[in-house]
């Protein structure tokens, strides 16, 4: 097995918050007192970013790293590309390293976009040789040839995260990090740094390490997922099975703060609970592309109401595009006038999702007015892959295939 391009063996790192007393302070005549109560909160205030990581990444891999705001991920491609060191422990990294963690990092407001090319590229490692034979390149990958002359300082923010991003993807890294960078800029921009990423990867072989929220992404270009949680690794695998492990933790978590919040619910209808099930009719939280899947709603309300109710229902993505909703007295659905509570259930005979992450959600609405009376309940569901490999796309269609004769071969 070659040697892998970055291994961390046992990290910790550690960040003081607030700050430390400066050097005229601590050799000033102010009471012990005074300097014992300053020691004893910095002592507490520390802030420990990453524990105890192990990690190896092999040449031409991609790993996805995932988890919530200040699980540590960033803090991660600091200690490759060299930012910060760590508290202890060892991070040993093999090749150039080029960082997409902040955009335009480095650039000098008052120079051209060329100057900066020149400035930039120096910064990473390329001789001004090898900068000018990419030159052309980066300058065409940013669409900016009309205003390579002219200070960046009069650039917009997508001119220059575009020149940022150009002059990084170009050097020819043996590791790329990339910091939410996919999810920057507008949607050409964004498609056009996943189709270099992709290149990168499948192409030239490059190893990437990749943070970001958009797990459609982390599927796509990832070969494994580290999963942080408040700096340590909770499981590194396979990116469907990591992120499905990831996500049914958050929507636990969701789901117990709702349960404790549920009976303070003082409206005019309460959703007491949202139940999937599968085609056997148990409840489910994995699914298959087109498995049927059932919603049953469990619900109170008052009198005032219970003549006027209706539902909706719908699914949305992990990354909140709303798939579909579907509303009950469209679908020709009336609820039974008289009742103040009760169970509803909408089936769908078949979810037609692309594998991921979802949630359904359900909204108690008037069915004359068209007015929400109580927001909406949510339940996490995922759909795996089923031994196929379709990563792309937003919805799951099978059509049938068949091979037709032309007519002069008949």
């Amino acid at each position: 097995m070659p040697e892998p391009v970055i291994r961390f063996e046992q990290v910790h790192k550690a960040y003081r918050l607030g700050t430390l007393p400066s050097l005229r302070e601590r050799l000033s005549s102010w009471s012990t007192l005074l300097r014992r109560q300053q020691a004893a909160a910095n002592d507490v205030r520390t802030l420990w970013a990453l524990r105890g990581v192990d990690l190896c990444v092999q040449p031409g891999e991609t790993v996805g790293i995932i988890g919530p705001n200040g699980a540590g991920k960033t803090t991660m491609l600091k200690l490759i590309a060299g930012i910060t060191k760590p508290t202890s422990g060892r991070v040993h990294v093999r090749g150039r390293v080029s960082s997409l963690i902040e955009l335009g990092a480095g650039f000098h407001p008052d120079l051209t976009g060329r100057e900066n090319i020149f400035l930039n590229g120096a910064i990473l490692g390329l001789r001004r040789r090898e900068i000018e034979r990419l030159f052309d390149q980066i300058v065409a990958f940013a669409e900016l040839e009309r205003f390579i002359d002219t200070p960046v300082k009069r650039y917009s923010s997508g001119m220059y995260a575009r020149l940022g991003f150009a002059v990084a993807a170009h050097v020819s890294p043996d590791v790329l990090l990339v910091d939410e960078v996919l999810s920057v800029g507008d949607a050409a921009f964004q498609r056009r740094c996943y189709e270099k990423v992709w290149d990168l990867v499948h192409h030239e072989g490059r190893s990437v390490l990749m943070v970001s929220h958009g797990f459609g992404y982390i599927r796509a270009l990832c070969n494994r997922v580290v999963w942080l949680q408040r700096g340590e690794v909770q499981q590194i695998g396979e990116p469907d099975a990591v992120i499905r492990a990831y996500e049914s933790s958050v929507f636990s978590n969701a789901r117990l703060r709702a349960g404790l919040n549920a009976t303070e619910e003082e409206g005019q209808v309460q959703i007491v609970s949202v139940t999937l099930l599968n085609e056997n009719g148990l409840p489910a939280e994995t699914y298959a592309p087109c498995d049927p899947i059932t919603v049953r709603i469990t619900y109170l309300c008052t009198p005032a109401v219970a003549n006027d109710l209706s539902f909706a229902v719908g699914v949305m993505r992990d990354d909140t595009l709303n798939c579909y909703t579907s509303y009950a007295d469209e679908c020709g659905f009336l609820l039974p006038a008289g009742y103040t509570g009760g169970v509803v259930e909408a089936h769908y005979p078949a979810l037609r999702l692309m594998p991921g992450s979802y949630q359904m959600y359900v909204t108690a609405l008037s069915r004359n007015e068209r007015r929400t009376l109580y927001t909406y309940r949510t339940v996490g569901f995922h759909v795996m892959a089923a031994g196929l490999d379709i990563r792309h796309g937003s919805f799951y269609n099978a059509p049938t295939w068949r091979f037709v004769i032309p007519e002069d071969e008949r």
